[in-house]
């Protein structure tokens, strides 16, 4: 079982366990930046991030894989 750990640009944070995560690199996508899918234990839908940092643990804690992902500046979401 893998964990993983999303920090969100605007701070927030999410643990999650994973049974599997994928990176797919901008060069494969439309996105700009490339973007992280991982499964969760009891759930056939990936969950998708494409803004953030993302870190995979495995059952040690010891990190095997850090992403960091951003949206470009245009795509980002501005609140009043």
């Amino acid at each position: 079982m893998l964990t993983i750990k999303i920090v969100g640009s605007d701070g927030n944070e999410a643990v999650h366990e994973a049974i599997e995560v994928f990176m797919i690199p901008a060069s494969h996508h439309k996105m700009q930046n490339g973007y992280v899918y991982y499964f969760v234990p009891g759930e056939s839908t990936a969950r998708d991030v494409i803004d953030g940092d993302v870190y995979v643990m495995n059952d040690y804690g010891k990190t095997i894989a850090d992403y960091h992902i951003r949206l470009p500046k245009d795509e980002l979401v501005k609140e009043d």
